[in-house]
């Protein structure tokens, strides 16, 4: 899937059940540093290809976190060759992609830095459509991406669903009535 031999992601359009199957995994990231990222690089054009894959390097586990659609969010672990050559859906050399290690300068400085709490984020599609007033519904909230805060700076690094693709930030999301944030801890569940 997505150009990548073997790497079969599995969507989730709600923090509850992604937070059933992959908590576990979350929980050994705290406290733990990122040591490095990658993301797929267009080599003709210089630039980001924000369809694939993100992926973490955290205590020498490869996290790979990865949106489709408006809300769907995935989340592997050591399921990507980064040494495979990538075939975007067939375009071969039409579309010449590589994993780029440290892409963005601006994002390197995470690179070392101890990650203190780690969030879901939830967005209200229904809520952005309505009318003025109307009562928020539970199953309205949908997964679009997850949140790590750091033990060294103020920062947040954001993985978030770009509208069907992903999108990489250093900034915390501010819960309001649209946006949810959903504390990864021991007690969660």
């Amino acid at each position: 899937m997505l150009g990548i031999p073997k790497y079969k992601p599995q969507y989730f359009s709600h923090a509850i059940p992604f937070l059933k199957k992959n908590k576990h995994f979350l929980l050994h990231v705290l406290d733990k540093k990122i040591s490095n990222y990658y993301v797929q690089w267009n080599t003709e054009f210089n630039e980001w290809n924000a369809d694939g894959p993100i992926i973490l390097i955290i205590d020498e586990i490869q996290y790979e976190f990865t949106a489709v659609q408006l809300c769907d969010y995935s989340m592997t672990i050591n399921k990507i060759d980064l040494s495979k050559k990538l075939d975007w859906y067939g375009a071969g050399d039409e579309m010449p992609l590589i994993w780029k290690e440290s892409a963005f300068n601006h994002l390197n400085i995470i690179q070392g830095k101890t990650i203190r709490n780690i969030f879901l984020i939830e967005y209200n599609f229904v809520l952005e459509n309505s009318i003025e007033n109307e009562i928020v519904n539970e199953k309205d909230y949908n997964l679009v991406g997850i949140e790590f805060e750091f033990h060294e700076t103020d920062n947040c690094l954001s993985l978030t669903n770009g509208l069907d693709c992903n999108d990489i930030n250093l900034s915390r999301i501010e819960e309001s009535i649209m946006y949810r944030r959903i504390q990864i801890t021991q007690q969660s569940l």
